[in-house]
């Protein structure tokens, strides 16, 4: 969760589930394995965006709520440091290739047509 956290540039809020095998109902269509107690250890945890700093959590082995404060600014200035969409997301380096042209490519490249 922490380098979605950091790519992304926004927080993550990850909620794993928590499944002790007293949840399921007593008429449940499938049997359950013998000795087996949990099914699901959670481990929800709250993620921030700019150093991928873990901020509650995480939860395990119970049900529970976790509550964190979220600046959005630091997601804002987060996003300036990783370019998660890469040169895709520039037109001025995209649009030439797509046209055709590769003018910053290696020699020969200049006309992806030929």
């Amino acid at each position: 969760m922490r380098h979605i956290a950091i790519e992304s540039g926004a927080f993550v809020v990850s909620v794993p589930q928590y499944i002790p095998a007293s949840a399921f109902p007593p008429d449940f269509p499938l049997p359950l394995p013998e000795g087996k107690e949990v099914f699901g250890r959670g481990g929800a945890v709250v993620v921030e965006p700019s150093g991928g700093e873990v901020i509650a959590g995480p939860l395990y082995g119970e049900e529970g709520v976790i509550v964190a404060d979220c600046d959005l600014r630091i997601g804002l200035r987060a996003k300036r440091l990783v370019d998660s969409s890469g040169h895709y997301g520039r037109e001025d380096t995209l649009l030439p290739v797509l046209a055709g042209r590769n003018p910053g490519g290696p020699p020969g490249s200049a006309d992806l047509a030929d």
